[in-house]
């Protein structure tokens, strides 16, 4: 009852803008917030408390001074936009995470300022700045977003090292002038969704470097404009489908660094714009196929292609080299030269995973997303101070690895791996971070030391001491 219990019941806008819009109940909004964007997102997730699509849908009713209700054409973009910022754990990105108070000005101009990418120079088609996100301006001008100039329609999202972790929202796929959605060096899991192979306008997909699952969508190849597909450096299973010949724009593949078996399809062939094809440290066997070689310079457009075809590889593929493949040999990242002989990547992982299977389930160790799964990957991929598992301490740098990721080691608040574990710069910074608030309470490790994961012995990390 007015004004015996409540004060009001009509719902006010807390924009300053005065609406456009009829003046309508709260409860009203909210029932056509509900159903508009049951057309994009399962209506269940939608009201389940906590899920980012909740998350998305109760910071668009109570928080967001941009819009006021779900009248705005632009407002199932926005809400989009806000499901991938939750989806991929927004609040932990290094740069462009939304103020902690999205009414106070200062805030929002602290979130701002702080919303320009470490390399800019890497951000080919956003320039790697702008506002920061859930801010009150429109989500075209939020960091490392770009949109139409005509019309204000989402087209470009890429990130690069901001620590984008969760998963990938299948919401994007409502982005219907999608052209680049490039997501680089995070901790971003789960499974690519295969609804992104309905975004027709699509040309650039890059999510390397990651800790993706999950087989390859087949869908992904289906879709007419695209130019790059790079999903390098994660934990992709499974096959690579024959559908791979339907993708008639493709000129670079890139998937090397995976858990990929099976053989690669003939069908791969009819990719005759191929320029680059790496699908190297995978676990593929059989024969490159003849119309593949066929595309090699200068008769056809590959200029690069490679595979597991060294011969001491196990599994191999057959790929002859200079004829078919343009080399063979895996290059390990470390810049120190290695004291042990040079031997294939398949033949070093496979002795790996013997070796550490003897301190973890051998199917823990080889499943995809677990602690034990990406400590041997960051091992064998990441890692620059050991080159294979033949010194007698690759064990115990394999533990400590399993210690950060079990222990959610990405979001400590000091002694966090560096977002580039082969950049000086970054990980100058991270070694500068790794120092305990109060270091008198370590009483045995004197709280402090460089980062974990990073390239020195582990016995120099933060918070471990040499008895």
């Amino acid at each position: 009852a007015v004004p015996d219990c409540c004060t009001e019941c009509t719902y006010k806008s807390p924009s300053s803008q005065p609406s456009q819009f009829p003046t309508i109940s709260f409860s009203s909004c909210r029932s056509q917030a509900v159903e508009t964007l049951s057309t994009v997102s399962n209506r269940t997730t939608l009201l389940t408390s906590g899920t980012p699509q909740s998350r998305a849908l109760g910071w668009l009713l109570h928080r967001d001074t941009f819009y006021s209700c779900p009248f705005d054409l632009a407002f199932v973009q926005r809400y989009i936009m806000a499901v991938f910022y939750y989806s991929t754990d927004g609040p932990s990105w290094d740069v462009c995470s939304a103020p902690r108070n999205l009414t106070d000005p200062s805030s929002i101009a602290d979130a701002n300022n702080n919303c320009v990418a470490s390399n800019p120079g890497d951000y080919q088609f956003t320039g790697g700045e702008g506002d920061a996100w859930l801010t009150p301006s429109h989500e075209c001008f939020w960091g490392m977003v770009r949109c139409r100039d005509d019309d204000q329609v989402v087209a470009f999202i890429e990130f690069d090292t901001n620590r984008l972790g969760g998963t990938l929202p299948s919401e994007l796929q409502h982005l219907n002038d999608l052209r680049v959605l490039r997501l680089r060096e995070g901790s971003t899991s789960g499974r690519i969704p295969s609804e992104y192979g309905t975004l027709s306008s699509l040309f650039l997909l890059v999510l390397s470097q990651n800790n993706i699952t999950g087989t390859i969508p087949a869908e992904i190849y289906g879709l007419p404009k695209l130019v790059s597909l790079q999903l390098n450096s994660n934990h992709l299973t499974g096959t690579i489908s024959t559908d791979i010949g339907m993708a008639a724009s493709l000129r670079i593949l890139f998937l090397q660094e995976n858990f990929l078996t099976g053989t690669i399809p003939e069908e791969m062939g009819n990719n005759v714009k191929l320029e680059r094809a790496n699908l190297q440290n995978n676990y593929l066997s059989g024969e490159m196929p003849q119309d593949v070689c066929d595309l090699r310079e200068p008769t056809g457009s590959i200029s690069f292609l490679t595979a597991d075809c060294g011969i001491n590889d196990e599994p191999r593929v057959d790929c002859a080299v200079p004829d078919c493949c343009t080399e063979c040999t895996y290059k390990s990242p470390s810049s120190q030269p290695s004291q042990f002989p040079t031997i294939s990547f398949s033949s070093c992982r496979s002795q790996a995973v013997e070796t550490l299977s003897t301190v973890s389930n051998r199917t823990t160790l080889l499943t995809s997303g677990t602690p034990q799964s990406r400590a041997l990957g960051w091992l064998l991929h990441r890692d620059t101070f050991y080159s294979c598992p033949f010194d007698l301490a690759f064990v115990q740098r394999y533990i400590m690895a399993v210690f950060y990721y079990s222990t959610d080691g990405p979001s400590w608040d000091v002694c966090s791996a560096p977002r580039n574990l082969t950049d000086p710069s970054s990980i100058a910074d991270a070694n500068n971070n790794c120092v305990a608030s109060n270091p008198g309470d370590y009483q045995f490790t004197g709280g402090e030391g460089d980062a974990w994961l990073t390239p020195s012995h582990e016995c120099f990390w933060g918070m471990i001491q040499i008895a």
